[in-house]
């Protein structure tokens, strides 16, 4: 013999026939509450209150639930966040452990946004090579020699960028924040 399920909630019939019954907000925080305490489980609850879907039971839990954290839904940090925690990274304000937890974001994603929205220069294959050569310590000769020949080469560089934007009126420079 089939026993009647005791019906919760208020049932309603739509325009094209589907039934549909809507819980209070009282009766949606008890039955989280139930399942938080481990009186019934989700399958267990579905049942009793005649919920027709998981993602909605889920859904009373993101909202009636006491530890909305552990229930939270990730969401993607913006544009301009992304950039705060690059600046942040560069600048030292905050050491990449930081940034992983506040914006729970993996090391493969910090290198990415630092690919995408640093500031600073990209370190090439020259620059490598010189910070692994000998003539790197400060005082010697070939330190100087390097360190004049360097600042020689940027001054150039930098005239002839400027130079090309003035005579063909286009931005050579890389607006900070912006994609490749």
């Amino acid at each position: 013999m089939l026993l009647k399920k005791e019906l919760k909630g208020h049932e309603r019939i739509l325009k094209n026939g589907t039934k549909v019954i809507t819980h209070s907000f009282s009766e949606r925080k008890k039955v989280v509450e139930q399942i938080e305490s481990g009186e019934l489980t989700i399958d267990e609850a579905m049942e009793k209150y005649n919920i027709a879907k998981r993602p909605t039971l889920y859904k009373w839990i993101r909202e009636h639930s006491k530890h909305k954290q552990k229930y939270q839904v990730k969401t993607r940090p913006t544009p301009q966040q992304r950039i705060e925690a690059v600046t942040s990274y560069e600048q030292g304000r905050k050491d990449k452990y930081e940034i992983f937890r506040e914006y729970n974001i993996t090391e493969k994603t910090l290198k990415t946004w630092l690919n995408d929205y640093s500031c600073l220069p990209k370190q090439n294959k020259l620059t490598k090579e010189m910070n692994q050569s000998p003539s790197n310590i400060p005082g010697s000769k070939d330190y100087e020699r390097a360190l004049e020949e360097a600042k020689l080469k940027i001054i150039g560089l930098e005239t002839m960028i400027n130079i090309a934007e003035k005579e063909f009126n286009i931005p050579i420079r890389k607006k900070c924040g912006t994609k490749q």
